[in-house]
């Protein structure tokens, strides 16, 4: 999931709380209508910014939460389960491959999930027969009298 706080929501809460204190300092600290309009403003960027980044932050985990229930799913498909268009759903995986969020491929308007890789690794030992000099009987190696006649081998 992607968090929409960062260095622009962050900005966005400054900007937000200095434009509120330009206001209060325009009517309570006598710096006149000029620091009005100009907080007025400032507060109104800052809440713009605020607000589109909890909105890109939705689309982001909407996006990246649909494509990560399907094995293979085209972009259309994806913007219409989601509710986002489909430019912004290819500019989202794109930006989610790079950062590690998903994995797969995007061939044409299809995405195709990679699967989970398992390997395993087996260890075999191969037996060491010794052939008995009094019978000539197989014997494994290692153990101290033949298997089929019991001399000491």
């Amino acid at each position: 999931m992607k968090s929409a706080f960062n260095c622009f929501t962050c900005l966005g809460f400054l900007l937000f709380f200095g434009g509120g204190f330009l206001i209060a300092a325009g009517f309570l600290g006598g710096w006149g209508i000029g620091s009005v309009g100009i907080g007025s403003a400032v507060l109104f960027i800052g809440l713009v910014l605020i607000i589109l980044q909890f909105r890109l932050a939705n689309q982001w985990n909407k996006v990246v939460g649909v494509i990560k229930s399907h094995e293979r799913i085209s972009i259309q498909e994806a913007g219409g389960k989601s509710g986002v268009s489909p430019d912004r759903v290819r500019n989202i995986i794109y930006e989610a491959i790079s950062a590690g969020d998903l994995a797969g491929t995007l061939e044409g308007d299809t995405f195709s999930r990679m699967k989970a890789i398992t390997t395993t690794h087996s260890t075999e030992s191969a037996k060491v027969l010794v052939i008995c000099p009094y019978c000539g009987g197989k014997t494994e190696q290692g153990l101290a009298k033949c298997q089929k006649c019991g001399a000491d081998l």
